[in-house]
């Protein structure tokens, strides 16, 4: 009988497993592919207000998944890998049961693009470095809420 987990490399029940880990309901198991998705990430599509680090525009976009440590978004902003970026997300009342949205501000760094056709918006994936959780009617305006020059 087996107590413990079970190293890289060691064959269990005929399978030799990897080095990655997945929890779930019944414990933890091994895969033999790394996953680079570590933490959970939510399906949400919520407005986001972006702007770029350099930038006095904010542009506008829409959150496809998110997570504690990234976000995924679709826009038409000219976005390119390395850049850093500010983000308000606009939580609707309904999906946070309070009297008004909530306005969740971040700070991040874009670590890829996905190429798009004309006509399409540009899907990005960021890095968040930081949430704000403390930010009160700033989504429309055009002032530097959390701190990116």
């Amino acid at each position: 009988m087996h107590f413990g987990s079970p190293a890289a490399g060691e064959t269990v029940l005929g399978i030799k497993l990897g080095r990655e880990v997945l929890t779930g309901f019944g414990g933890e198991f091994r895969v033999g592919h790394p996953d680079r998705r570590r933490i959970a990430r939510l399906p949400l599509e919520v407005f986001l207000r972006l702007r770029l680090a350099g930038a006095a525009d904010v542009e506008f976009a829409e959150t496809r998944d998110v997570s504690a440590r990234g976000l995924y978004f679709l826009t038409r902003a000219h976005i390119v890998p390395g850049q850093e970026v500010e983000c308000i997300l606009v939580l609707p009342q309904d999906l946070t049961l309070a009297p008004e949205p909530m306005f969740v501000g971040c700070h991040g760094r874009v670590l890829r693009t996905n190429e798009r056709l004309p006509g399409q918006k540009l899907g990005v994936a960021v890095e968040v470095q930081s949430y704000d959780f403390s930010l009160a009617g700033v989504f429309f305006e055009n002032n530097n809420a959390t701190g990116i020059r």
